[in-house]
């Protein structure tokens, strides 16, 4: 599927798949079967609080770029959760990254992520620090 697919759209697309009756409190488009709606031209998600973990970072992208706005940048991809931590595997993992014995990959999950602004070109998965979202909309056009 070639198209940006948003959480929002999976309701409406399911009961149109099921041919019942779509009523007009439903958002998002359908974007399988013969009912198939126009795709969004943009995307825009968050993520807020995980249990007692504060996280707040906002994202808009379509399908070349994605900007990030983290207002969080000094937490770690991994903040510390006390359900989570209390696993044995958990602690295994920390001290095994502790030790040096991760890479870029298993070891992302404790180190910090994104800086407060960027802009992530899709394609080449290349990151380019903003300072505004003009500047994005500018590195856009360029391209």
């Amino acid at each position: 599927m070639d198209r940006i697919v948003s959480f929002i759209d999976m309701p409406k697309t399911w009961v149109s798949l099921t041919g019942a009756e779509m009523t007009d409190n439903f958002q998002g488009r359908i974007f399988l079967g013969p009912n198939t709606e126009p795709e969004s031209q943009y995307h825009f998600s968050w993520r807020e609080r995980a249990d007692e973990r504060f996280d707040n970072v906002r994202v808009m992208r379509d399908k070349q770029f994605a900007y990030h706005k983290n207002y969080a940048p000094f937490a770690p991809n991994g903040q510390y959760l006390a359900y989570m931590h209390n696993m044995k595997a958990t602690g295994a993992w920390e001290r095994h990254h502790l030790a040096g014995k991760t890479n870029a990959v298993t070891g992302r999950f404790f180190e910090p992520r994104h800086p407060r602004n960027s802009t992530i070109t899709l394609k080449t998965f290349t990151i380019l620090t903003t300072r505004s979202m003009t500047h994005c909309t500018r590195l856009r056009l360029k391209n």
